[in-house]
């Protein structure tokens, strides 16, 4: 599949290898999901746990607004490609057709 750059929100500033735990998809068709989180050392999963709560405001939408959240991180992305683009090329982008949310998953059947 896409790289995780075109996968993830925020790759670039969020450290998921951090706090994610991959597991081989044969593992998971044979059922071996939960034994390899099972077997994980105790201080593995307390620092990823740690890591996690260190990207967390990064990642959701804080609604009461105290603080930095993902509508943050999204209208900084926004400003810096503009500030490196120009307005013009945003817009030229979106008037040509460009799918500017593209994160590189082909969008649902509309069967399902």
């Amino acid at each position: 599949g896409p790289p995780v750059e075109r996968m993830l929100p925020f790759a670039d500033e969020v450290d998921y290898r951090s706090f994610v735990v991959e597991v081989p998809q044969h593992v998971v068709q044979r059922g071996g999901f939960v034994d390899v989180l099972l077997r994980m050392p105790t201080a593995e999963l307390a620092a990823r746990q740690a890591a996690m709560r260190l990207a967390r405001p990064s990642l959701r939408f804080d609604y009461t607004g105290s603080g930095p959240d993902a509508f943050t991180a999204i209208l900084q992305r926004v400003w810096r490609f503009v500030d490196r683009n120009g307005r013009r090329s945003l817009l030229g982008a979106a008037a040509a057709g460009a799918d500017l949310s593209d994160c590189g998953v082909p969008p649902a059947s509309p069967d399902g």
